[in-house]
C-alpha cells in the first residue's frame, strides 16, 4: 500500500477510540514543500514530499506528529538534515534521515534518550504510517511499541552492531575502509547502511558530541567512549 492508502484511517472519525478523533493537517502546496525543504537543507525523500502535499501533520493524538520536522530535536552529529516528524512526549523521537542525494523512500530512525540508544526504525512513509495506525488504530502490534519497549534496551546492554576498527579496516567494503582509516583504534564503528528494524547502537555510551561521528552522509557511524578524566580530582576520587 502506498503513503495514500495508509493515511485513510486517519479520516475515519472516531477510528482511535469512542471518543477520540483524529484530525489530518491540510497538505502544504508546492511553495511551501520548497520552503520545508530549504529549511532542512536536503531534497525530502520523494514519498515525504508526497505525503505533505496531502497532509502535513496530526492532532487528536496521544503524540506530536509534524511531518515538516519542526519538532524540538536536534542532533546534527547523526543527521545534519534531520526532521524530527513523531515525538511521544517523553524526549524520544522519530526521525527522517534526509540527504543531499534524492532518495524515493524516507530513512527513519527512532532516537531514544533513556537509554541513550539509537535505531533504524524503517524504509518508507508508508511503512512507517502503518505502524502509527497500528499503534492508535489497531488491535495488531506495532513496531513503534517493540522499539521502545524492547530494541532498544536490547542494544543498550548489548551494542551489538559495533564493529571494531581494525575489522572495519580489513573488511571488503571500500567505503568502510576509509571510514576506519579516518579514525584511531579507540572508536568502532555501526554500519546501517543496510540495516534491519531495531538495529542500532548506544550513542549513550559515546563521549557525546565529541565521541560520535558519522561519515558524510553514509550511514556508518562512529563511537569513541569518553576519555577518562587526568586531572587532580580525577586522580583524588578516581572518577
Amino acid at each position: 500500500m502506498g503513503v495514500l492508502d495508509e493515511l485513510e484511517w486517519v479520516t475515519r472519525r472516531g477510528s482511535v477510540g469512542d471518543d477520540d478523533t483524529v484530525i489530518p493537517e491540510p497538505g502544504l502546496d508546492a511553495t511551501a514543500i520548497d520552503e520545508v525543504e530549504r529549511r532542512v537543507g536536503a531534497p525530502l525523500p520523494a514519498d515525504l514530499r508526497a505525503l505533505l502535499g496531502v497532509c502535513h501533520g496530526l492532532r487528536g493524538l496521544e503524540w506530536e506528529i509534524d511531518f515538516t520536522g519542526t519538532l524540538s530535536f536536534e542532533m546534527t552529529e547523526v543527521f545534519p538534515h534531520g526532521m524530527p516528524i513523531v515525538g511521544d512526549h517523553t524526549g524520544n523521537f522519530w526521525v527522517v534521515d534526509c540527504t543531499t542525494t534524492p532518495e524515493t523512500e524516507a530513512a527513519v530512525f527512532y532516537a531514544c534518550h533513556d537509554p541513550p540508544v539509537m535505531l533504524w526504525q524503517c524504509r518508507g512513509i508508508a511503512t512507517f504510517l502503518r505502524e502509527l495506525r497500528r499503534k492508535f488504530a489497531s488491535q495488531e502490534p506495532s513496531s513503534l511499541d517493540d522499539m521502545h519497549d524492547e530494541r532498544v534496551h536490547r542494544v543498550w546492554r548489548t551494542n551489538p552492531a559495533t564493529l571494531s576498527r581494525r575489522a572495519a579496516l580489513a573488511a571488503p567494503d571500500d567505503t568502510l575502509r576509509a571510514f576506519a582509516d579516518c579514525l584511531t583504534d579507540e572508536w568502532s564503528i555501526v554500519d546501517l547502511r543496510a540495516a534491519t528494524p531495531g538495529t542500532g547502537f548506544a550513542w549513550g555510551r559515546c563521549g557525546y558530541p565529541t565521541g560520535l561521528r558519522r561519515y558524510g552522509e553514509e550511514r556508518l557511524f562512529a563511537c569513541a567512549a569518553p576519555k577518562r578524566r587526568t586531572d587532580l580530582l580525577s586522580r583524588l576520587f578516581g572518577r
